[in-house]
């Protein structure tokens, strides 16, 4: 890494995930470097012991660097709990295209209930997340189940079911929805296009996220965009990015709480279009990518200065 730097000369080197990588790359002398936290890196390593490989390597690694990005307030904290020390950081969600993401794709929401075999005037609920036990598929399909008759009869349920799987495996939350006799109203979608994506969302009605922890996801951001209401549980990183104030928060941690959530959720949907709307709103002022990437210039800009040098000069 050393002898390509000196070849390449980057005035910037940009690492995502805080980790044995970023620890070799500063090591190495790269410099100025600039890491990237995607969440996961640093909660996981809070919860190993201090004396653990992996966290005094997450840990050195963030001592190394010369800036930190990440996607809410309280990553700093962690951050700078794991490092032992103030870093300089920027709060900045990964961006989103709002011009994809958008509502009002109705040949897109036709096109997937037709493909999905549920019915134009269904309710559709959909679990976004990636596969794993964190982010608690079993507890959304409990929730569901336990709907009353009149709510699930007219509702079908979406799973996402991409990733690693952490602790779940499709075959268990298949059998979990053979046993609780909701199958027929389940579908699963694993692996897609991105670009697909936002025909996903338009195609539904409700988003349910129900992590055990989380970072700020870009999910909340695609949904937003698409007009699509989240019911979530509440977890502090989602107090930033102006969040909160469009998230249906559920009074509880526990199926039942959930569940109670979407039948409110379902019961006032048409009320919820000013809601979105404004959602939408505060993700393209703030969170388009083209936003975004303006920040992260900035970003750059100001690490280079404190060194004596502009990235403009060269463009």
């Amino acid at each position: 890494m050393r002898l390509l730097w000196r070849f390449v000369r980057p005035d910037i080197c940009h690492v995502h995930w805080v980790g044995d990588n970023l620890w070799h790359i500063g090591r190495a002398g790269l410099r100025p470097l600039v890491a990237t936290a995607w969440g996961s890196d640093l909660n996981d390593a809070t919860r190993l012991r201090a004396d653990d490989p992996l966290r005094q390597a997450v840990a050195a690694a963030l001592q190394l660097i010369d800036h930190l990005i990440v996607d809410s307030d309280d990553m700093v904290a962690t951050a700078e709990q794991l490092a032992g020390k103030k870093l300089s950081t920027t709060v900045l969600p990964v961006g989103i295209d709002t011009e994809q993401f958008r509502p009002g794709l109705y040949q897109q929401r036709k096109e997937w209930r037709e493909r999905l075999r549920i019915e134009p005037d269904a309710t559709v609920l959909i679990s976004p997340r990636q596969l794993g036990a964190n982010y608690r598929h079993a507890e959304i399909i409990r929730a569901f189940a336990a709907l009353d008759r009149t709510y699930r009869k007219q509702a079908y349920l979406i799973v996402r079911t991409f990733g690693h799987g952490f602790g779940v495996s499709i075959t268990e939350l298949h059998r979990l929805a053979d046993r609780l006799n909701i199958s027929d109203r389940v579908r699963w979608i694993a692996d897609l296009e991105y670009s697909q994506l936002p025909g996903l969302y338009v195609a539904s009605d409700l988003a349910i996220n129900f992590p055990i922890m989380d970072a700020f996801p870009v999910t909340f951001l695609e949904c937003f965009a698409c007009g699509l209401p989240i019911i979530s549980n509440r977890v502090i990183s989602y107090e930033a990015n102006g969040a909160s104030s469009y998230l249906l928060f559920v009074e509880g941690d526990s199926v039942t709480a959930l569940k109670t959530a979407i039948e409110a959720a379902i019961d006032r949907r048409d009320q919820l279009q000013t809601l979105t709307a404004e959602a939408r709103d505060h993700v393209v002022r703030n969170y388009d990518e083209r936003v975004t990437a303006q920040v992260l210039r900035q970003t750059y800009e100001a690490v280079l200065s404190r060194g004596g040098r502009s990235i403009f000069a060269r463009c």
